[in-house]
């Protein structure tokens, strides 16, 4: 959101870190479960 609001165009290199940052804690959680 703060990408399209601020128009900053350096942002647009950051977003894909959130994305693996998503999908990797999902991932820990899944084998966290798997675990247990």
């Amino acid at each position: 959101y703060i990408l399209v609001l601020s128009g900053q165009r350096w942002l647009g290199a950051i977003t894909p870190i959130g994305g693996l940052a998503l999908i990797l804690g999902w991932a820990l959680l899944a084998w966290s479960a798997w675990r247990a």
